[in-house]
């Protein structure tokens, strides 16, 4: 782990904004002196003046990845985010905490990488999954 924690170096005030679901994680769990935060909670909650399309209350299926499915906060942020956009979200069964999604990511083995920087996620907490 230290080998890849070496390529980081960032300031105890630091925040990544991420829109990379498996940096995101990485981040989290590596590297315990930044705070990591979606690009859709800092639109949400830093960007007042953002113009938001108007989609007429058409109806969309949201799907949440598994990768961040305990990050409610970000879970959440995309949801207002639609909902500013006048998109009626349709919630899937396993959504939130219960998804199990991860687009093809899960039908191949986990990057050596990931089970080094981020072993609570992609070992400890992803038995089956890869």
């Amino acid at each position: 782990m230290e080998r890849y924690r070496t390529l980081f170096c960032f300031d105890k005030d630091t925040t990544m904004i991420s829109v990379c679901q498996n940096c995101t994680s990485i981040f989290q769990e590596s590297q315990h002196d930044i705070k990591v935060i979606s690009l859709w909670e800092y639109i949400l909650n830093n960007v007042p003046d953002f113009l938001y399309p108007d989609y007429g209350g058409e109806k969309m299926t949201l799907q949440d990845c598994w990768r961040q499915h305990d990050n409610e906060d970000q879970q959440k942020a995309g949801r207002e985010l639609l909902k500013k956009m006048n998109i009626e979200v349709v919630e899937l069964e396993e959504n939130h905490d219960k998804t199990i999604y991860c687009g093809t990511t899960t039908l191949q083995p986990t990057p050596k990488r990931n089970l080094v920087m981020a072993p609570n996620r992609y070992v400890d907490n992803a038995k089956g999954f890869f």
